[in-house]
């Protein structure tokens, strides 16, 4: 995978988590599927019109993967000083799983499945993204 592919999904990752979801306007689901796929799109288009070399494609990797691991690191420690968060007290079994049918309630101290969930992405993404990158893995066509 090349820096434009990785920039898209970046890119795509970050708009489906925090793009636009405005019910109240007409047409926003049209809305959302547009910005969902048609941003990564030009993303990638632009930086494949840039024609990078090889190394160059391999420090903006790692420099967008150290970008994504700090954040996720910053976030894990942010996670892990709360000082409550929020649970749900009943739940049922179904087929598909869980389904909670209980209230959510404050509990004190921090959530440590999202602190460990959010430093093993941060770890998946450091060594996969900068520890093993190396220049040797890219070749003059892509």
């Amino acid at each position: 995978m090349g820096f434009k592919h990785y920039l898209g999904a970046t890119v795509f990752i970050a708009i489906l988590l925090w793009g636009p979801i405005d019910k109240n306007i007409p047409f926003w689901f049209l809305i959302r599927c547009i910005s969902l796929f048609i941003i990564p799109l030009i993303v990638i288009t632009i930086v494949e019109r840039i024609k990078l070399k090889a190394k160059t494609e391999v420090i903006l990797i790692k420099a967008l993967s150290s970008i994504i691991t700090c954040v996720l690191v910053v976030n894990a420690y942010l996670a892990g000083i709360k000082k409550y968060h929020y649970v749900n007290d009943e739940y049922v079994i179904t087929r598909d799983g869980r389904e909670y049918i209980g209230d959510f309630i404050k509990v004190p101290g921090p959530d440590y499945f999202q602190v460990v969930l959010l430093l093993s992405l941060a770890v998946f993404v450091f060594i996969f993204g900068v520890a093993k990158l190396k220049e040797s893995n890219f070749s003059k066509e892509d």
